[in-house]
């Protein structure tokens, strides 16, 4: 009987000893995920076309990691897009969800003042960007917060011997499609970012559509000067 109650009490002693041993393993599994959300980068994403998609943000990135900022900066800008077929691309391939960001950068536009199928008439381009901006601003993050969406002006034709761009190209940037962001940038309070005048007559920068590896660089510094006004105002998305 002694030798029955004697392993009786091994195997209570051994349960209770399993049983703290997973409630130590949840406690420190509860604090590691507590210390990594708090510890989470601040995530960046960058939609545009060509003038985005392997252009600036590597630079922006840079940036952040010399100035020993922990920020992730993801780029989704699709060459050749343009604002209709980016809203299409965004919805379809929920970017959103997946990039789960913190700050949007969006900059588009150039590939709608295009002279071929591409052409889209300004009215309609305002359209697709209020529904971008829009999907943007009612997005709600994994931090519980809505992204903050700053918005640039697209940058100048320097060459119109480009194919697919014109005289009549050129004119729409200036009259049409940068008004047009800028009053989207109001109309949705949204921060402005003048890419635009970084590049005026300056072709050694932007010798045509794209800029040159400098340009781009020039490009990120002037995101990177925005978005550190934001962050240290602490301005990052709004809980709601």
């Amino acid at each position: 009987m002694s030798t029955i109650n004697s392993l009786f009490h091994k195997v209570i002693n051994k349960n209770k000893t399993i049983g703290f041993s997973i409630t130590v393993v949840l406690i420190i599994i509860g604090f590691s995920w507590y210390y990594l959300e708090k510890k989470s980068d601040l995530i960046i994403l960058c939609a545009g076309d060509s003038l985005t998609a392997d252009g600036y943000p590597n630079w922006l990135q840079k940036r952040f990691n010399e100035n020993k900022i922990k920020a992730t900066v993801i780029d989704r800008g699709v060459k050749g897009h343009t604002s209709g077929e980016y809203l299409r691309y965004m919805k379809r391939n929920n970017i959103l969800r997946e990039s789960d960001p913190d700050i949007i950068l969006l900059q588009l536009g150039t590939n709608d003042v295009r002279i071929d199928a591409d052409y889209t008439p300004t009215q309609q381009f305002i359209n697709n960007m209020n529904q971008i901006i829009l999907e943007s601003i009612q997005y709600k993050n994994s931090r519980g917060k809505n992204p903050t969406v700053l918005i640039s002006t697209i940058l100048p034709i320097n060459d119109t011997k480009v194919s697919n761009f014109n005289q009549k190209s050129v004119q729409r940037v200036t009259e049409e499609i940068n008004p047009a962001i800028e009053k989207l940038a109001a109309k949705w309070n949204l921060q402005l970012v003048n890419n635009y005048q970084l590049f005026q007559d300056r072709n050694e920068l932007l010798p045509g559509i794209h800029p040159t590896e400098k340009g781009y660089k020039v490009m990120s510094e002037n995101w990177f000067k925005h978005l550190l006004s934001i962050i240290k105002k602490k301005k990052v998305g709004n809980t709601s």
